[in-house]
């Protein structure tokens, strides 16, 4: 948990010590190339990055998108953790991650009135962060968690909560391809598929 957390910030500062140096140097926009380096994308450009559908779930431009994210992975990490152990955490950050963006590209093959297609780059980690939760949702659904200005849930209604937000803000056209990754990473570790 605590290696991938590392990672994800990593990349963040040095996307972001890249932008500043370049802004210094009078070169605005400098990190343009490593952030497209490192994001995917499901066009042809695939092809010249095949490292891409891995480096997407590690990287993240704007501060919040960082902050939400890493909030949500620590909480459900740890738990997910605690029980599972650190393999299982890794396997399941990188398979939901894989299974967020290979949804995200098939957005494009869906009939077009549903408008799933994206034609903007993928990056975040929130895929991968949704297959640890829901994972761990399923494999304990009775769990309670108390939540902040809530209190105590059972940690499948959280899940379920969270899904049917994603599902409900997919229709409305902003980040598509977002919210069809992150049905794709809690699709991945729903009930009936091995955690």
């Amino acid at each position: 948990l605590k290696r991938l957390l590392i990672v994800n910030i990593g990349v963040f500062v040095a996307i972001w010590t890249v932008e500043i140096a370049g802004w210094i140097f009078g070169m605005k926009g400098a990190s343009w190339y490593l952030l497209n380096q490192l994001m995917a994308s499901n066009d042809a450009s695939l092809l010249h990055k095949p490292w891409s559908p891995i480096t997407y779930m590690f990287t993240h431009q704007a501060p919040m998108h960082l902050f939400w994210n890493m909030i949500m992975f620590w909480f459900s990490g740890q738990l997910f953790q605690g029980i599972l152990g650190d393999k299982r955490l890794l396997g399941n950050y990188l398979l939901g991650g894989l299974a967020g963006f290979a949804f995200y590209a098939l957005g494009s093959f869906m009939p077009a009135h549903l408008a799933l297609g994206s034609d903007g780059p993928i990056l975040g980690a929130s895929a991968a962060v949704m297959s640890v939760l829901i994972g761990i949702a399923s494999y304990r659904p009775d769990m309670v968690v108390n939540l902040f200005l809530i209190g105590p849930v059972r940690l499948k209604y959280v899940g379920i909560a969270i899904l049917v937000l994603d599902l409900i803000a997919i229709q409305g056209g902003g980040n598509t391809g977002g919210h069809l990754a992150h049905l794709g990473g809690g699709l991945r570790a729903a009930p009936g598929h091995q955690v």
